[in-house]
């Protein structure tokens, strides 16, 4: 409990963890998106460049080891399961 005390957790679903990350890559392209025109930089460009850096984002949602490092009961603290990992891998592969 120590390292944790006086600390609030973060408790999120895995679609709303996709979900930041997603948007969170549209941040990512507005903050480092140099361009003359302004217009043509950030969100302010065609639709399918606009989802490349937050449809790459979302893979990182999706990794394994990824989802294993910062997955934690948000009482115990224990890491999340491996059948875990495995059933949101094959929820999403399912249709």
């Amino acid at each position: 409990e120590g390292a944790r005390e006086g600390r609030r957790e973060v408790l999120l679903t895995h679609g709303e963890l996709e979900i930041l990350f997603h948007e969170f890559g549209h941040v990512l392209h507005s903050m480092l998106g140099r361009t003359r025109y302004q217009h043509l930089s950030g969100t302010r460009t065609a639709m399918d460049v606009v989802e490349v850096p937050s449809t790459l984002m979302e893979y990182f949602a999706w990794e394994p080891a990824f989802i294993k490092m910062i997955g934690r009961h948000h009482v115990t603290g224990e890491p999340i399961a491996d059948e875990v990992v495995s059933a949101l891998h094959r929820g999403k592969n399912m249709f």
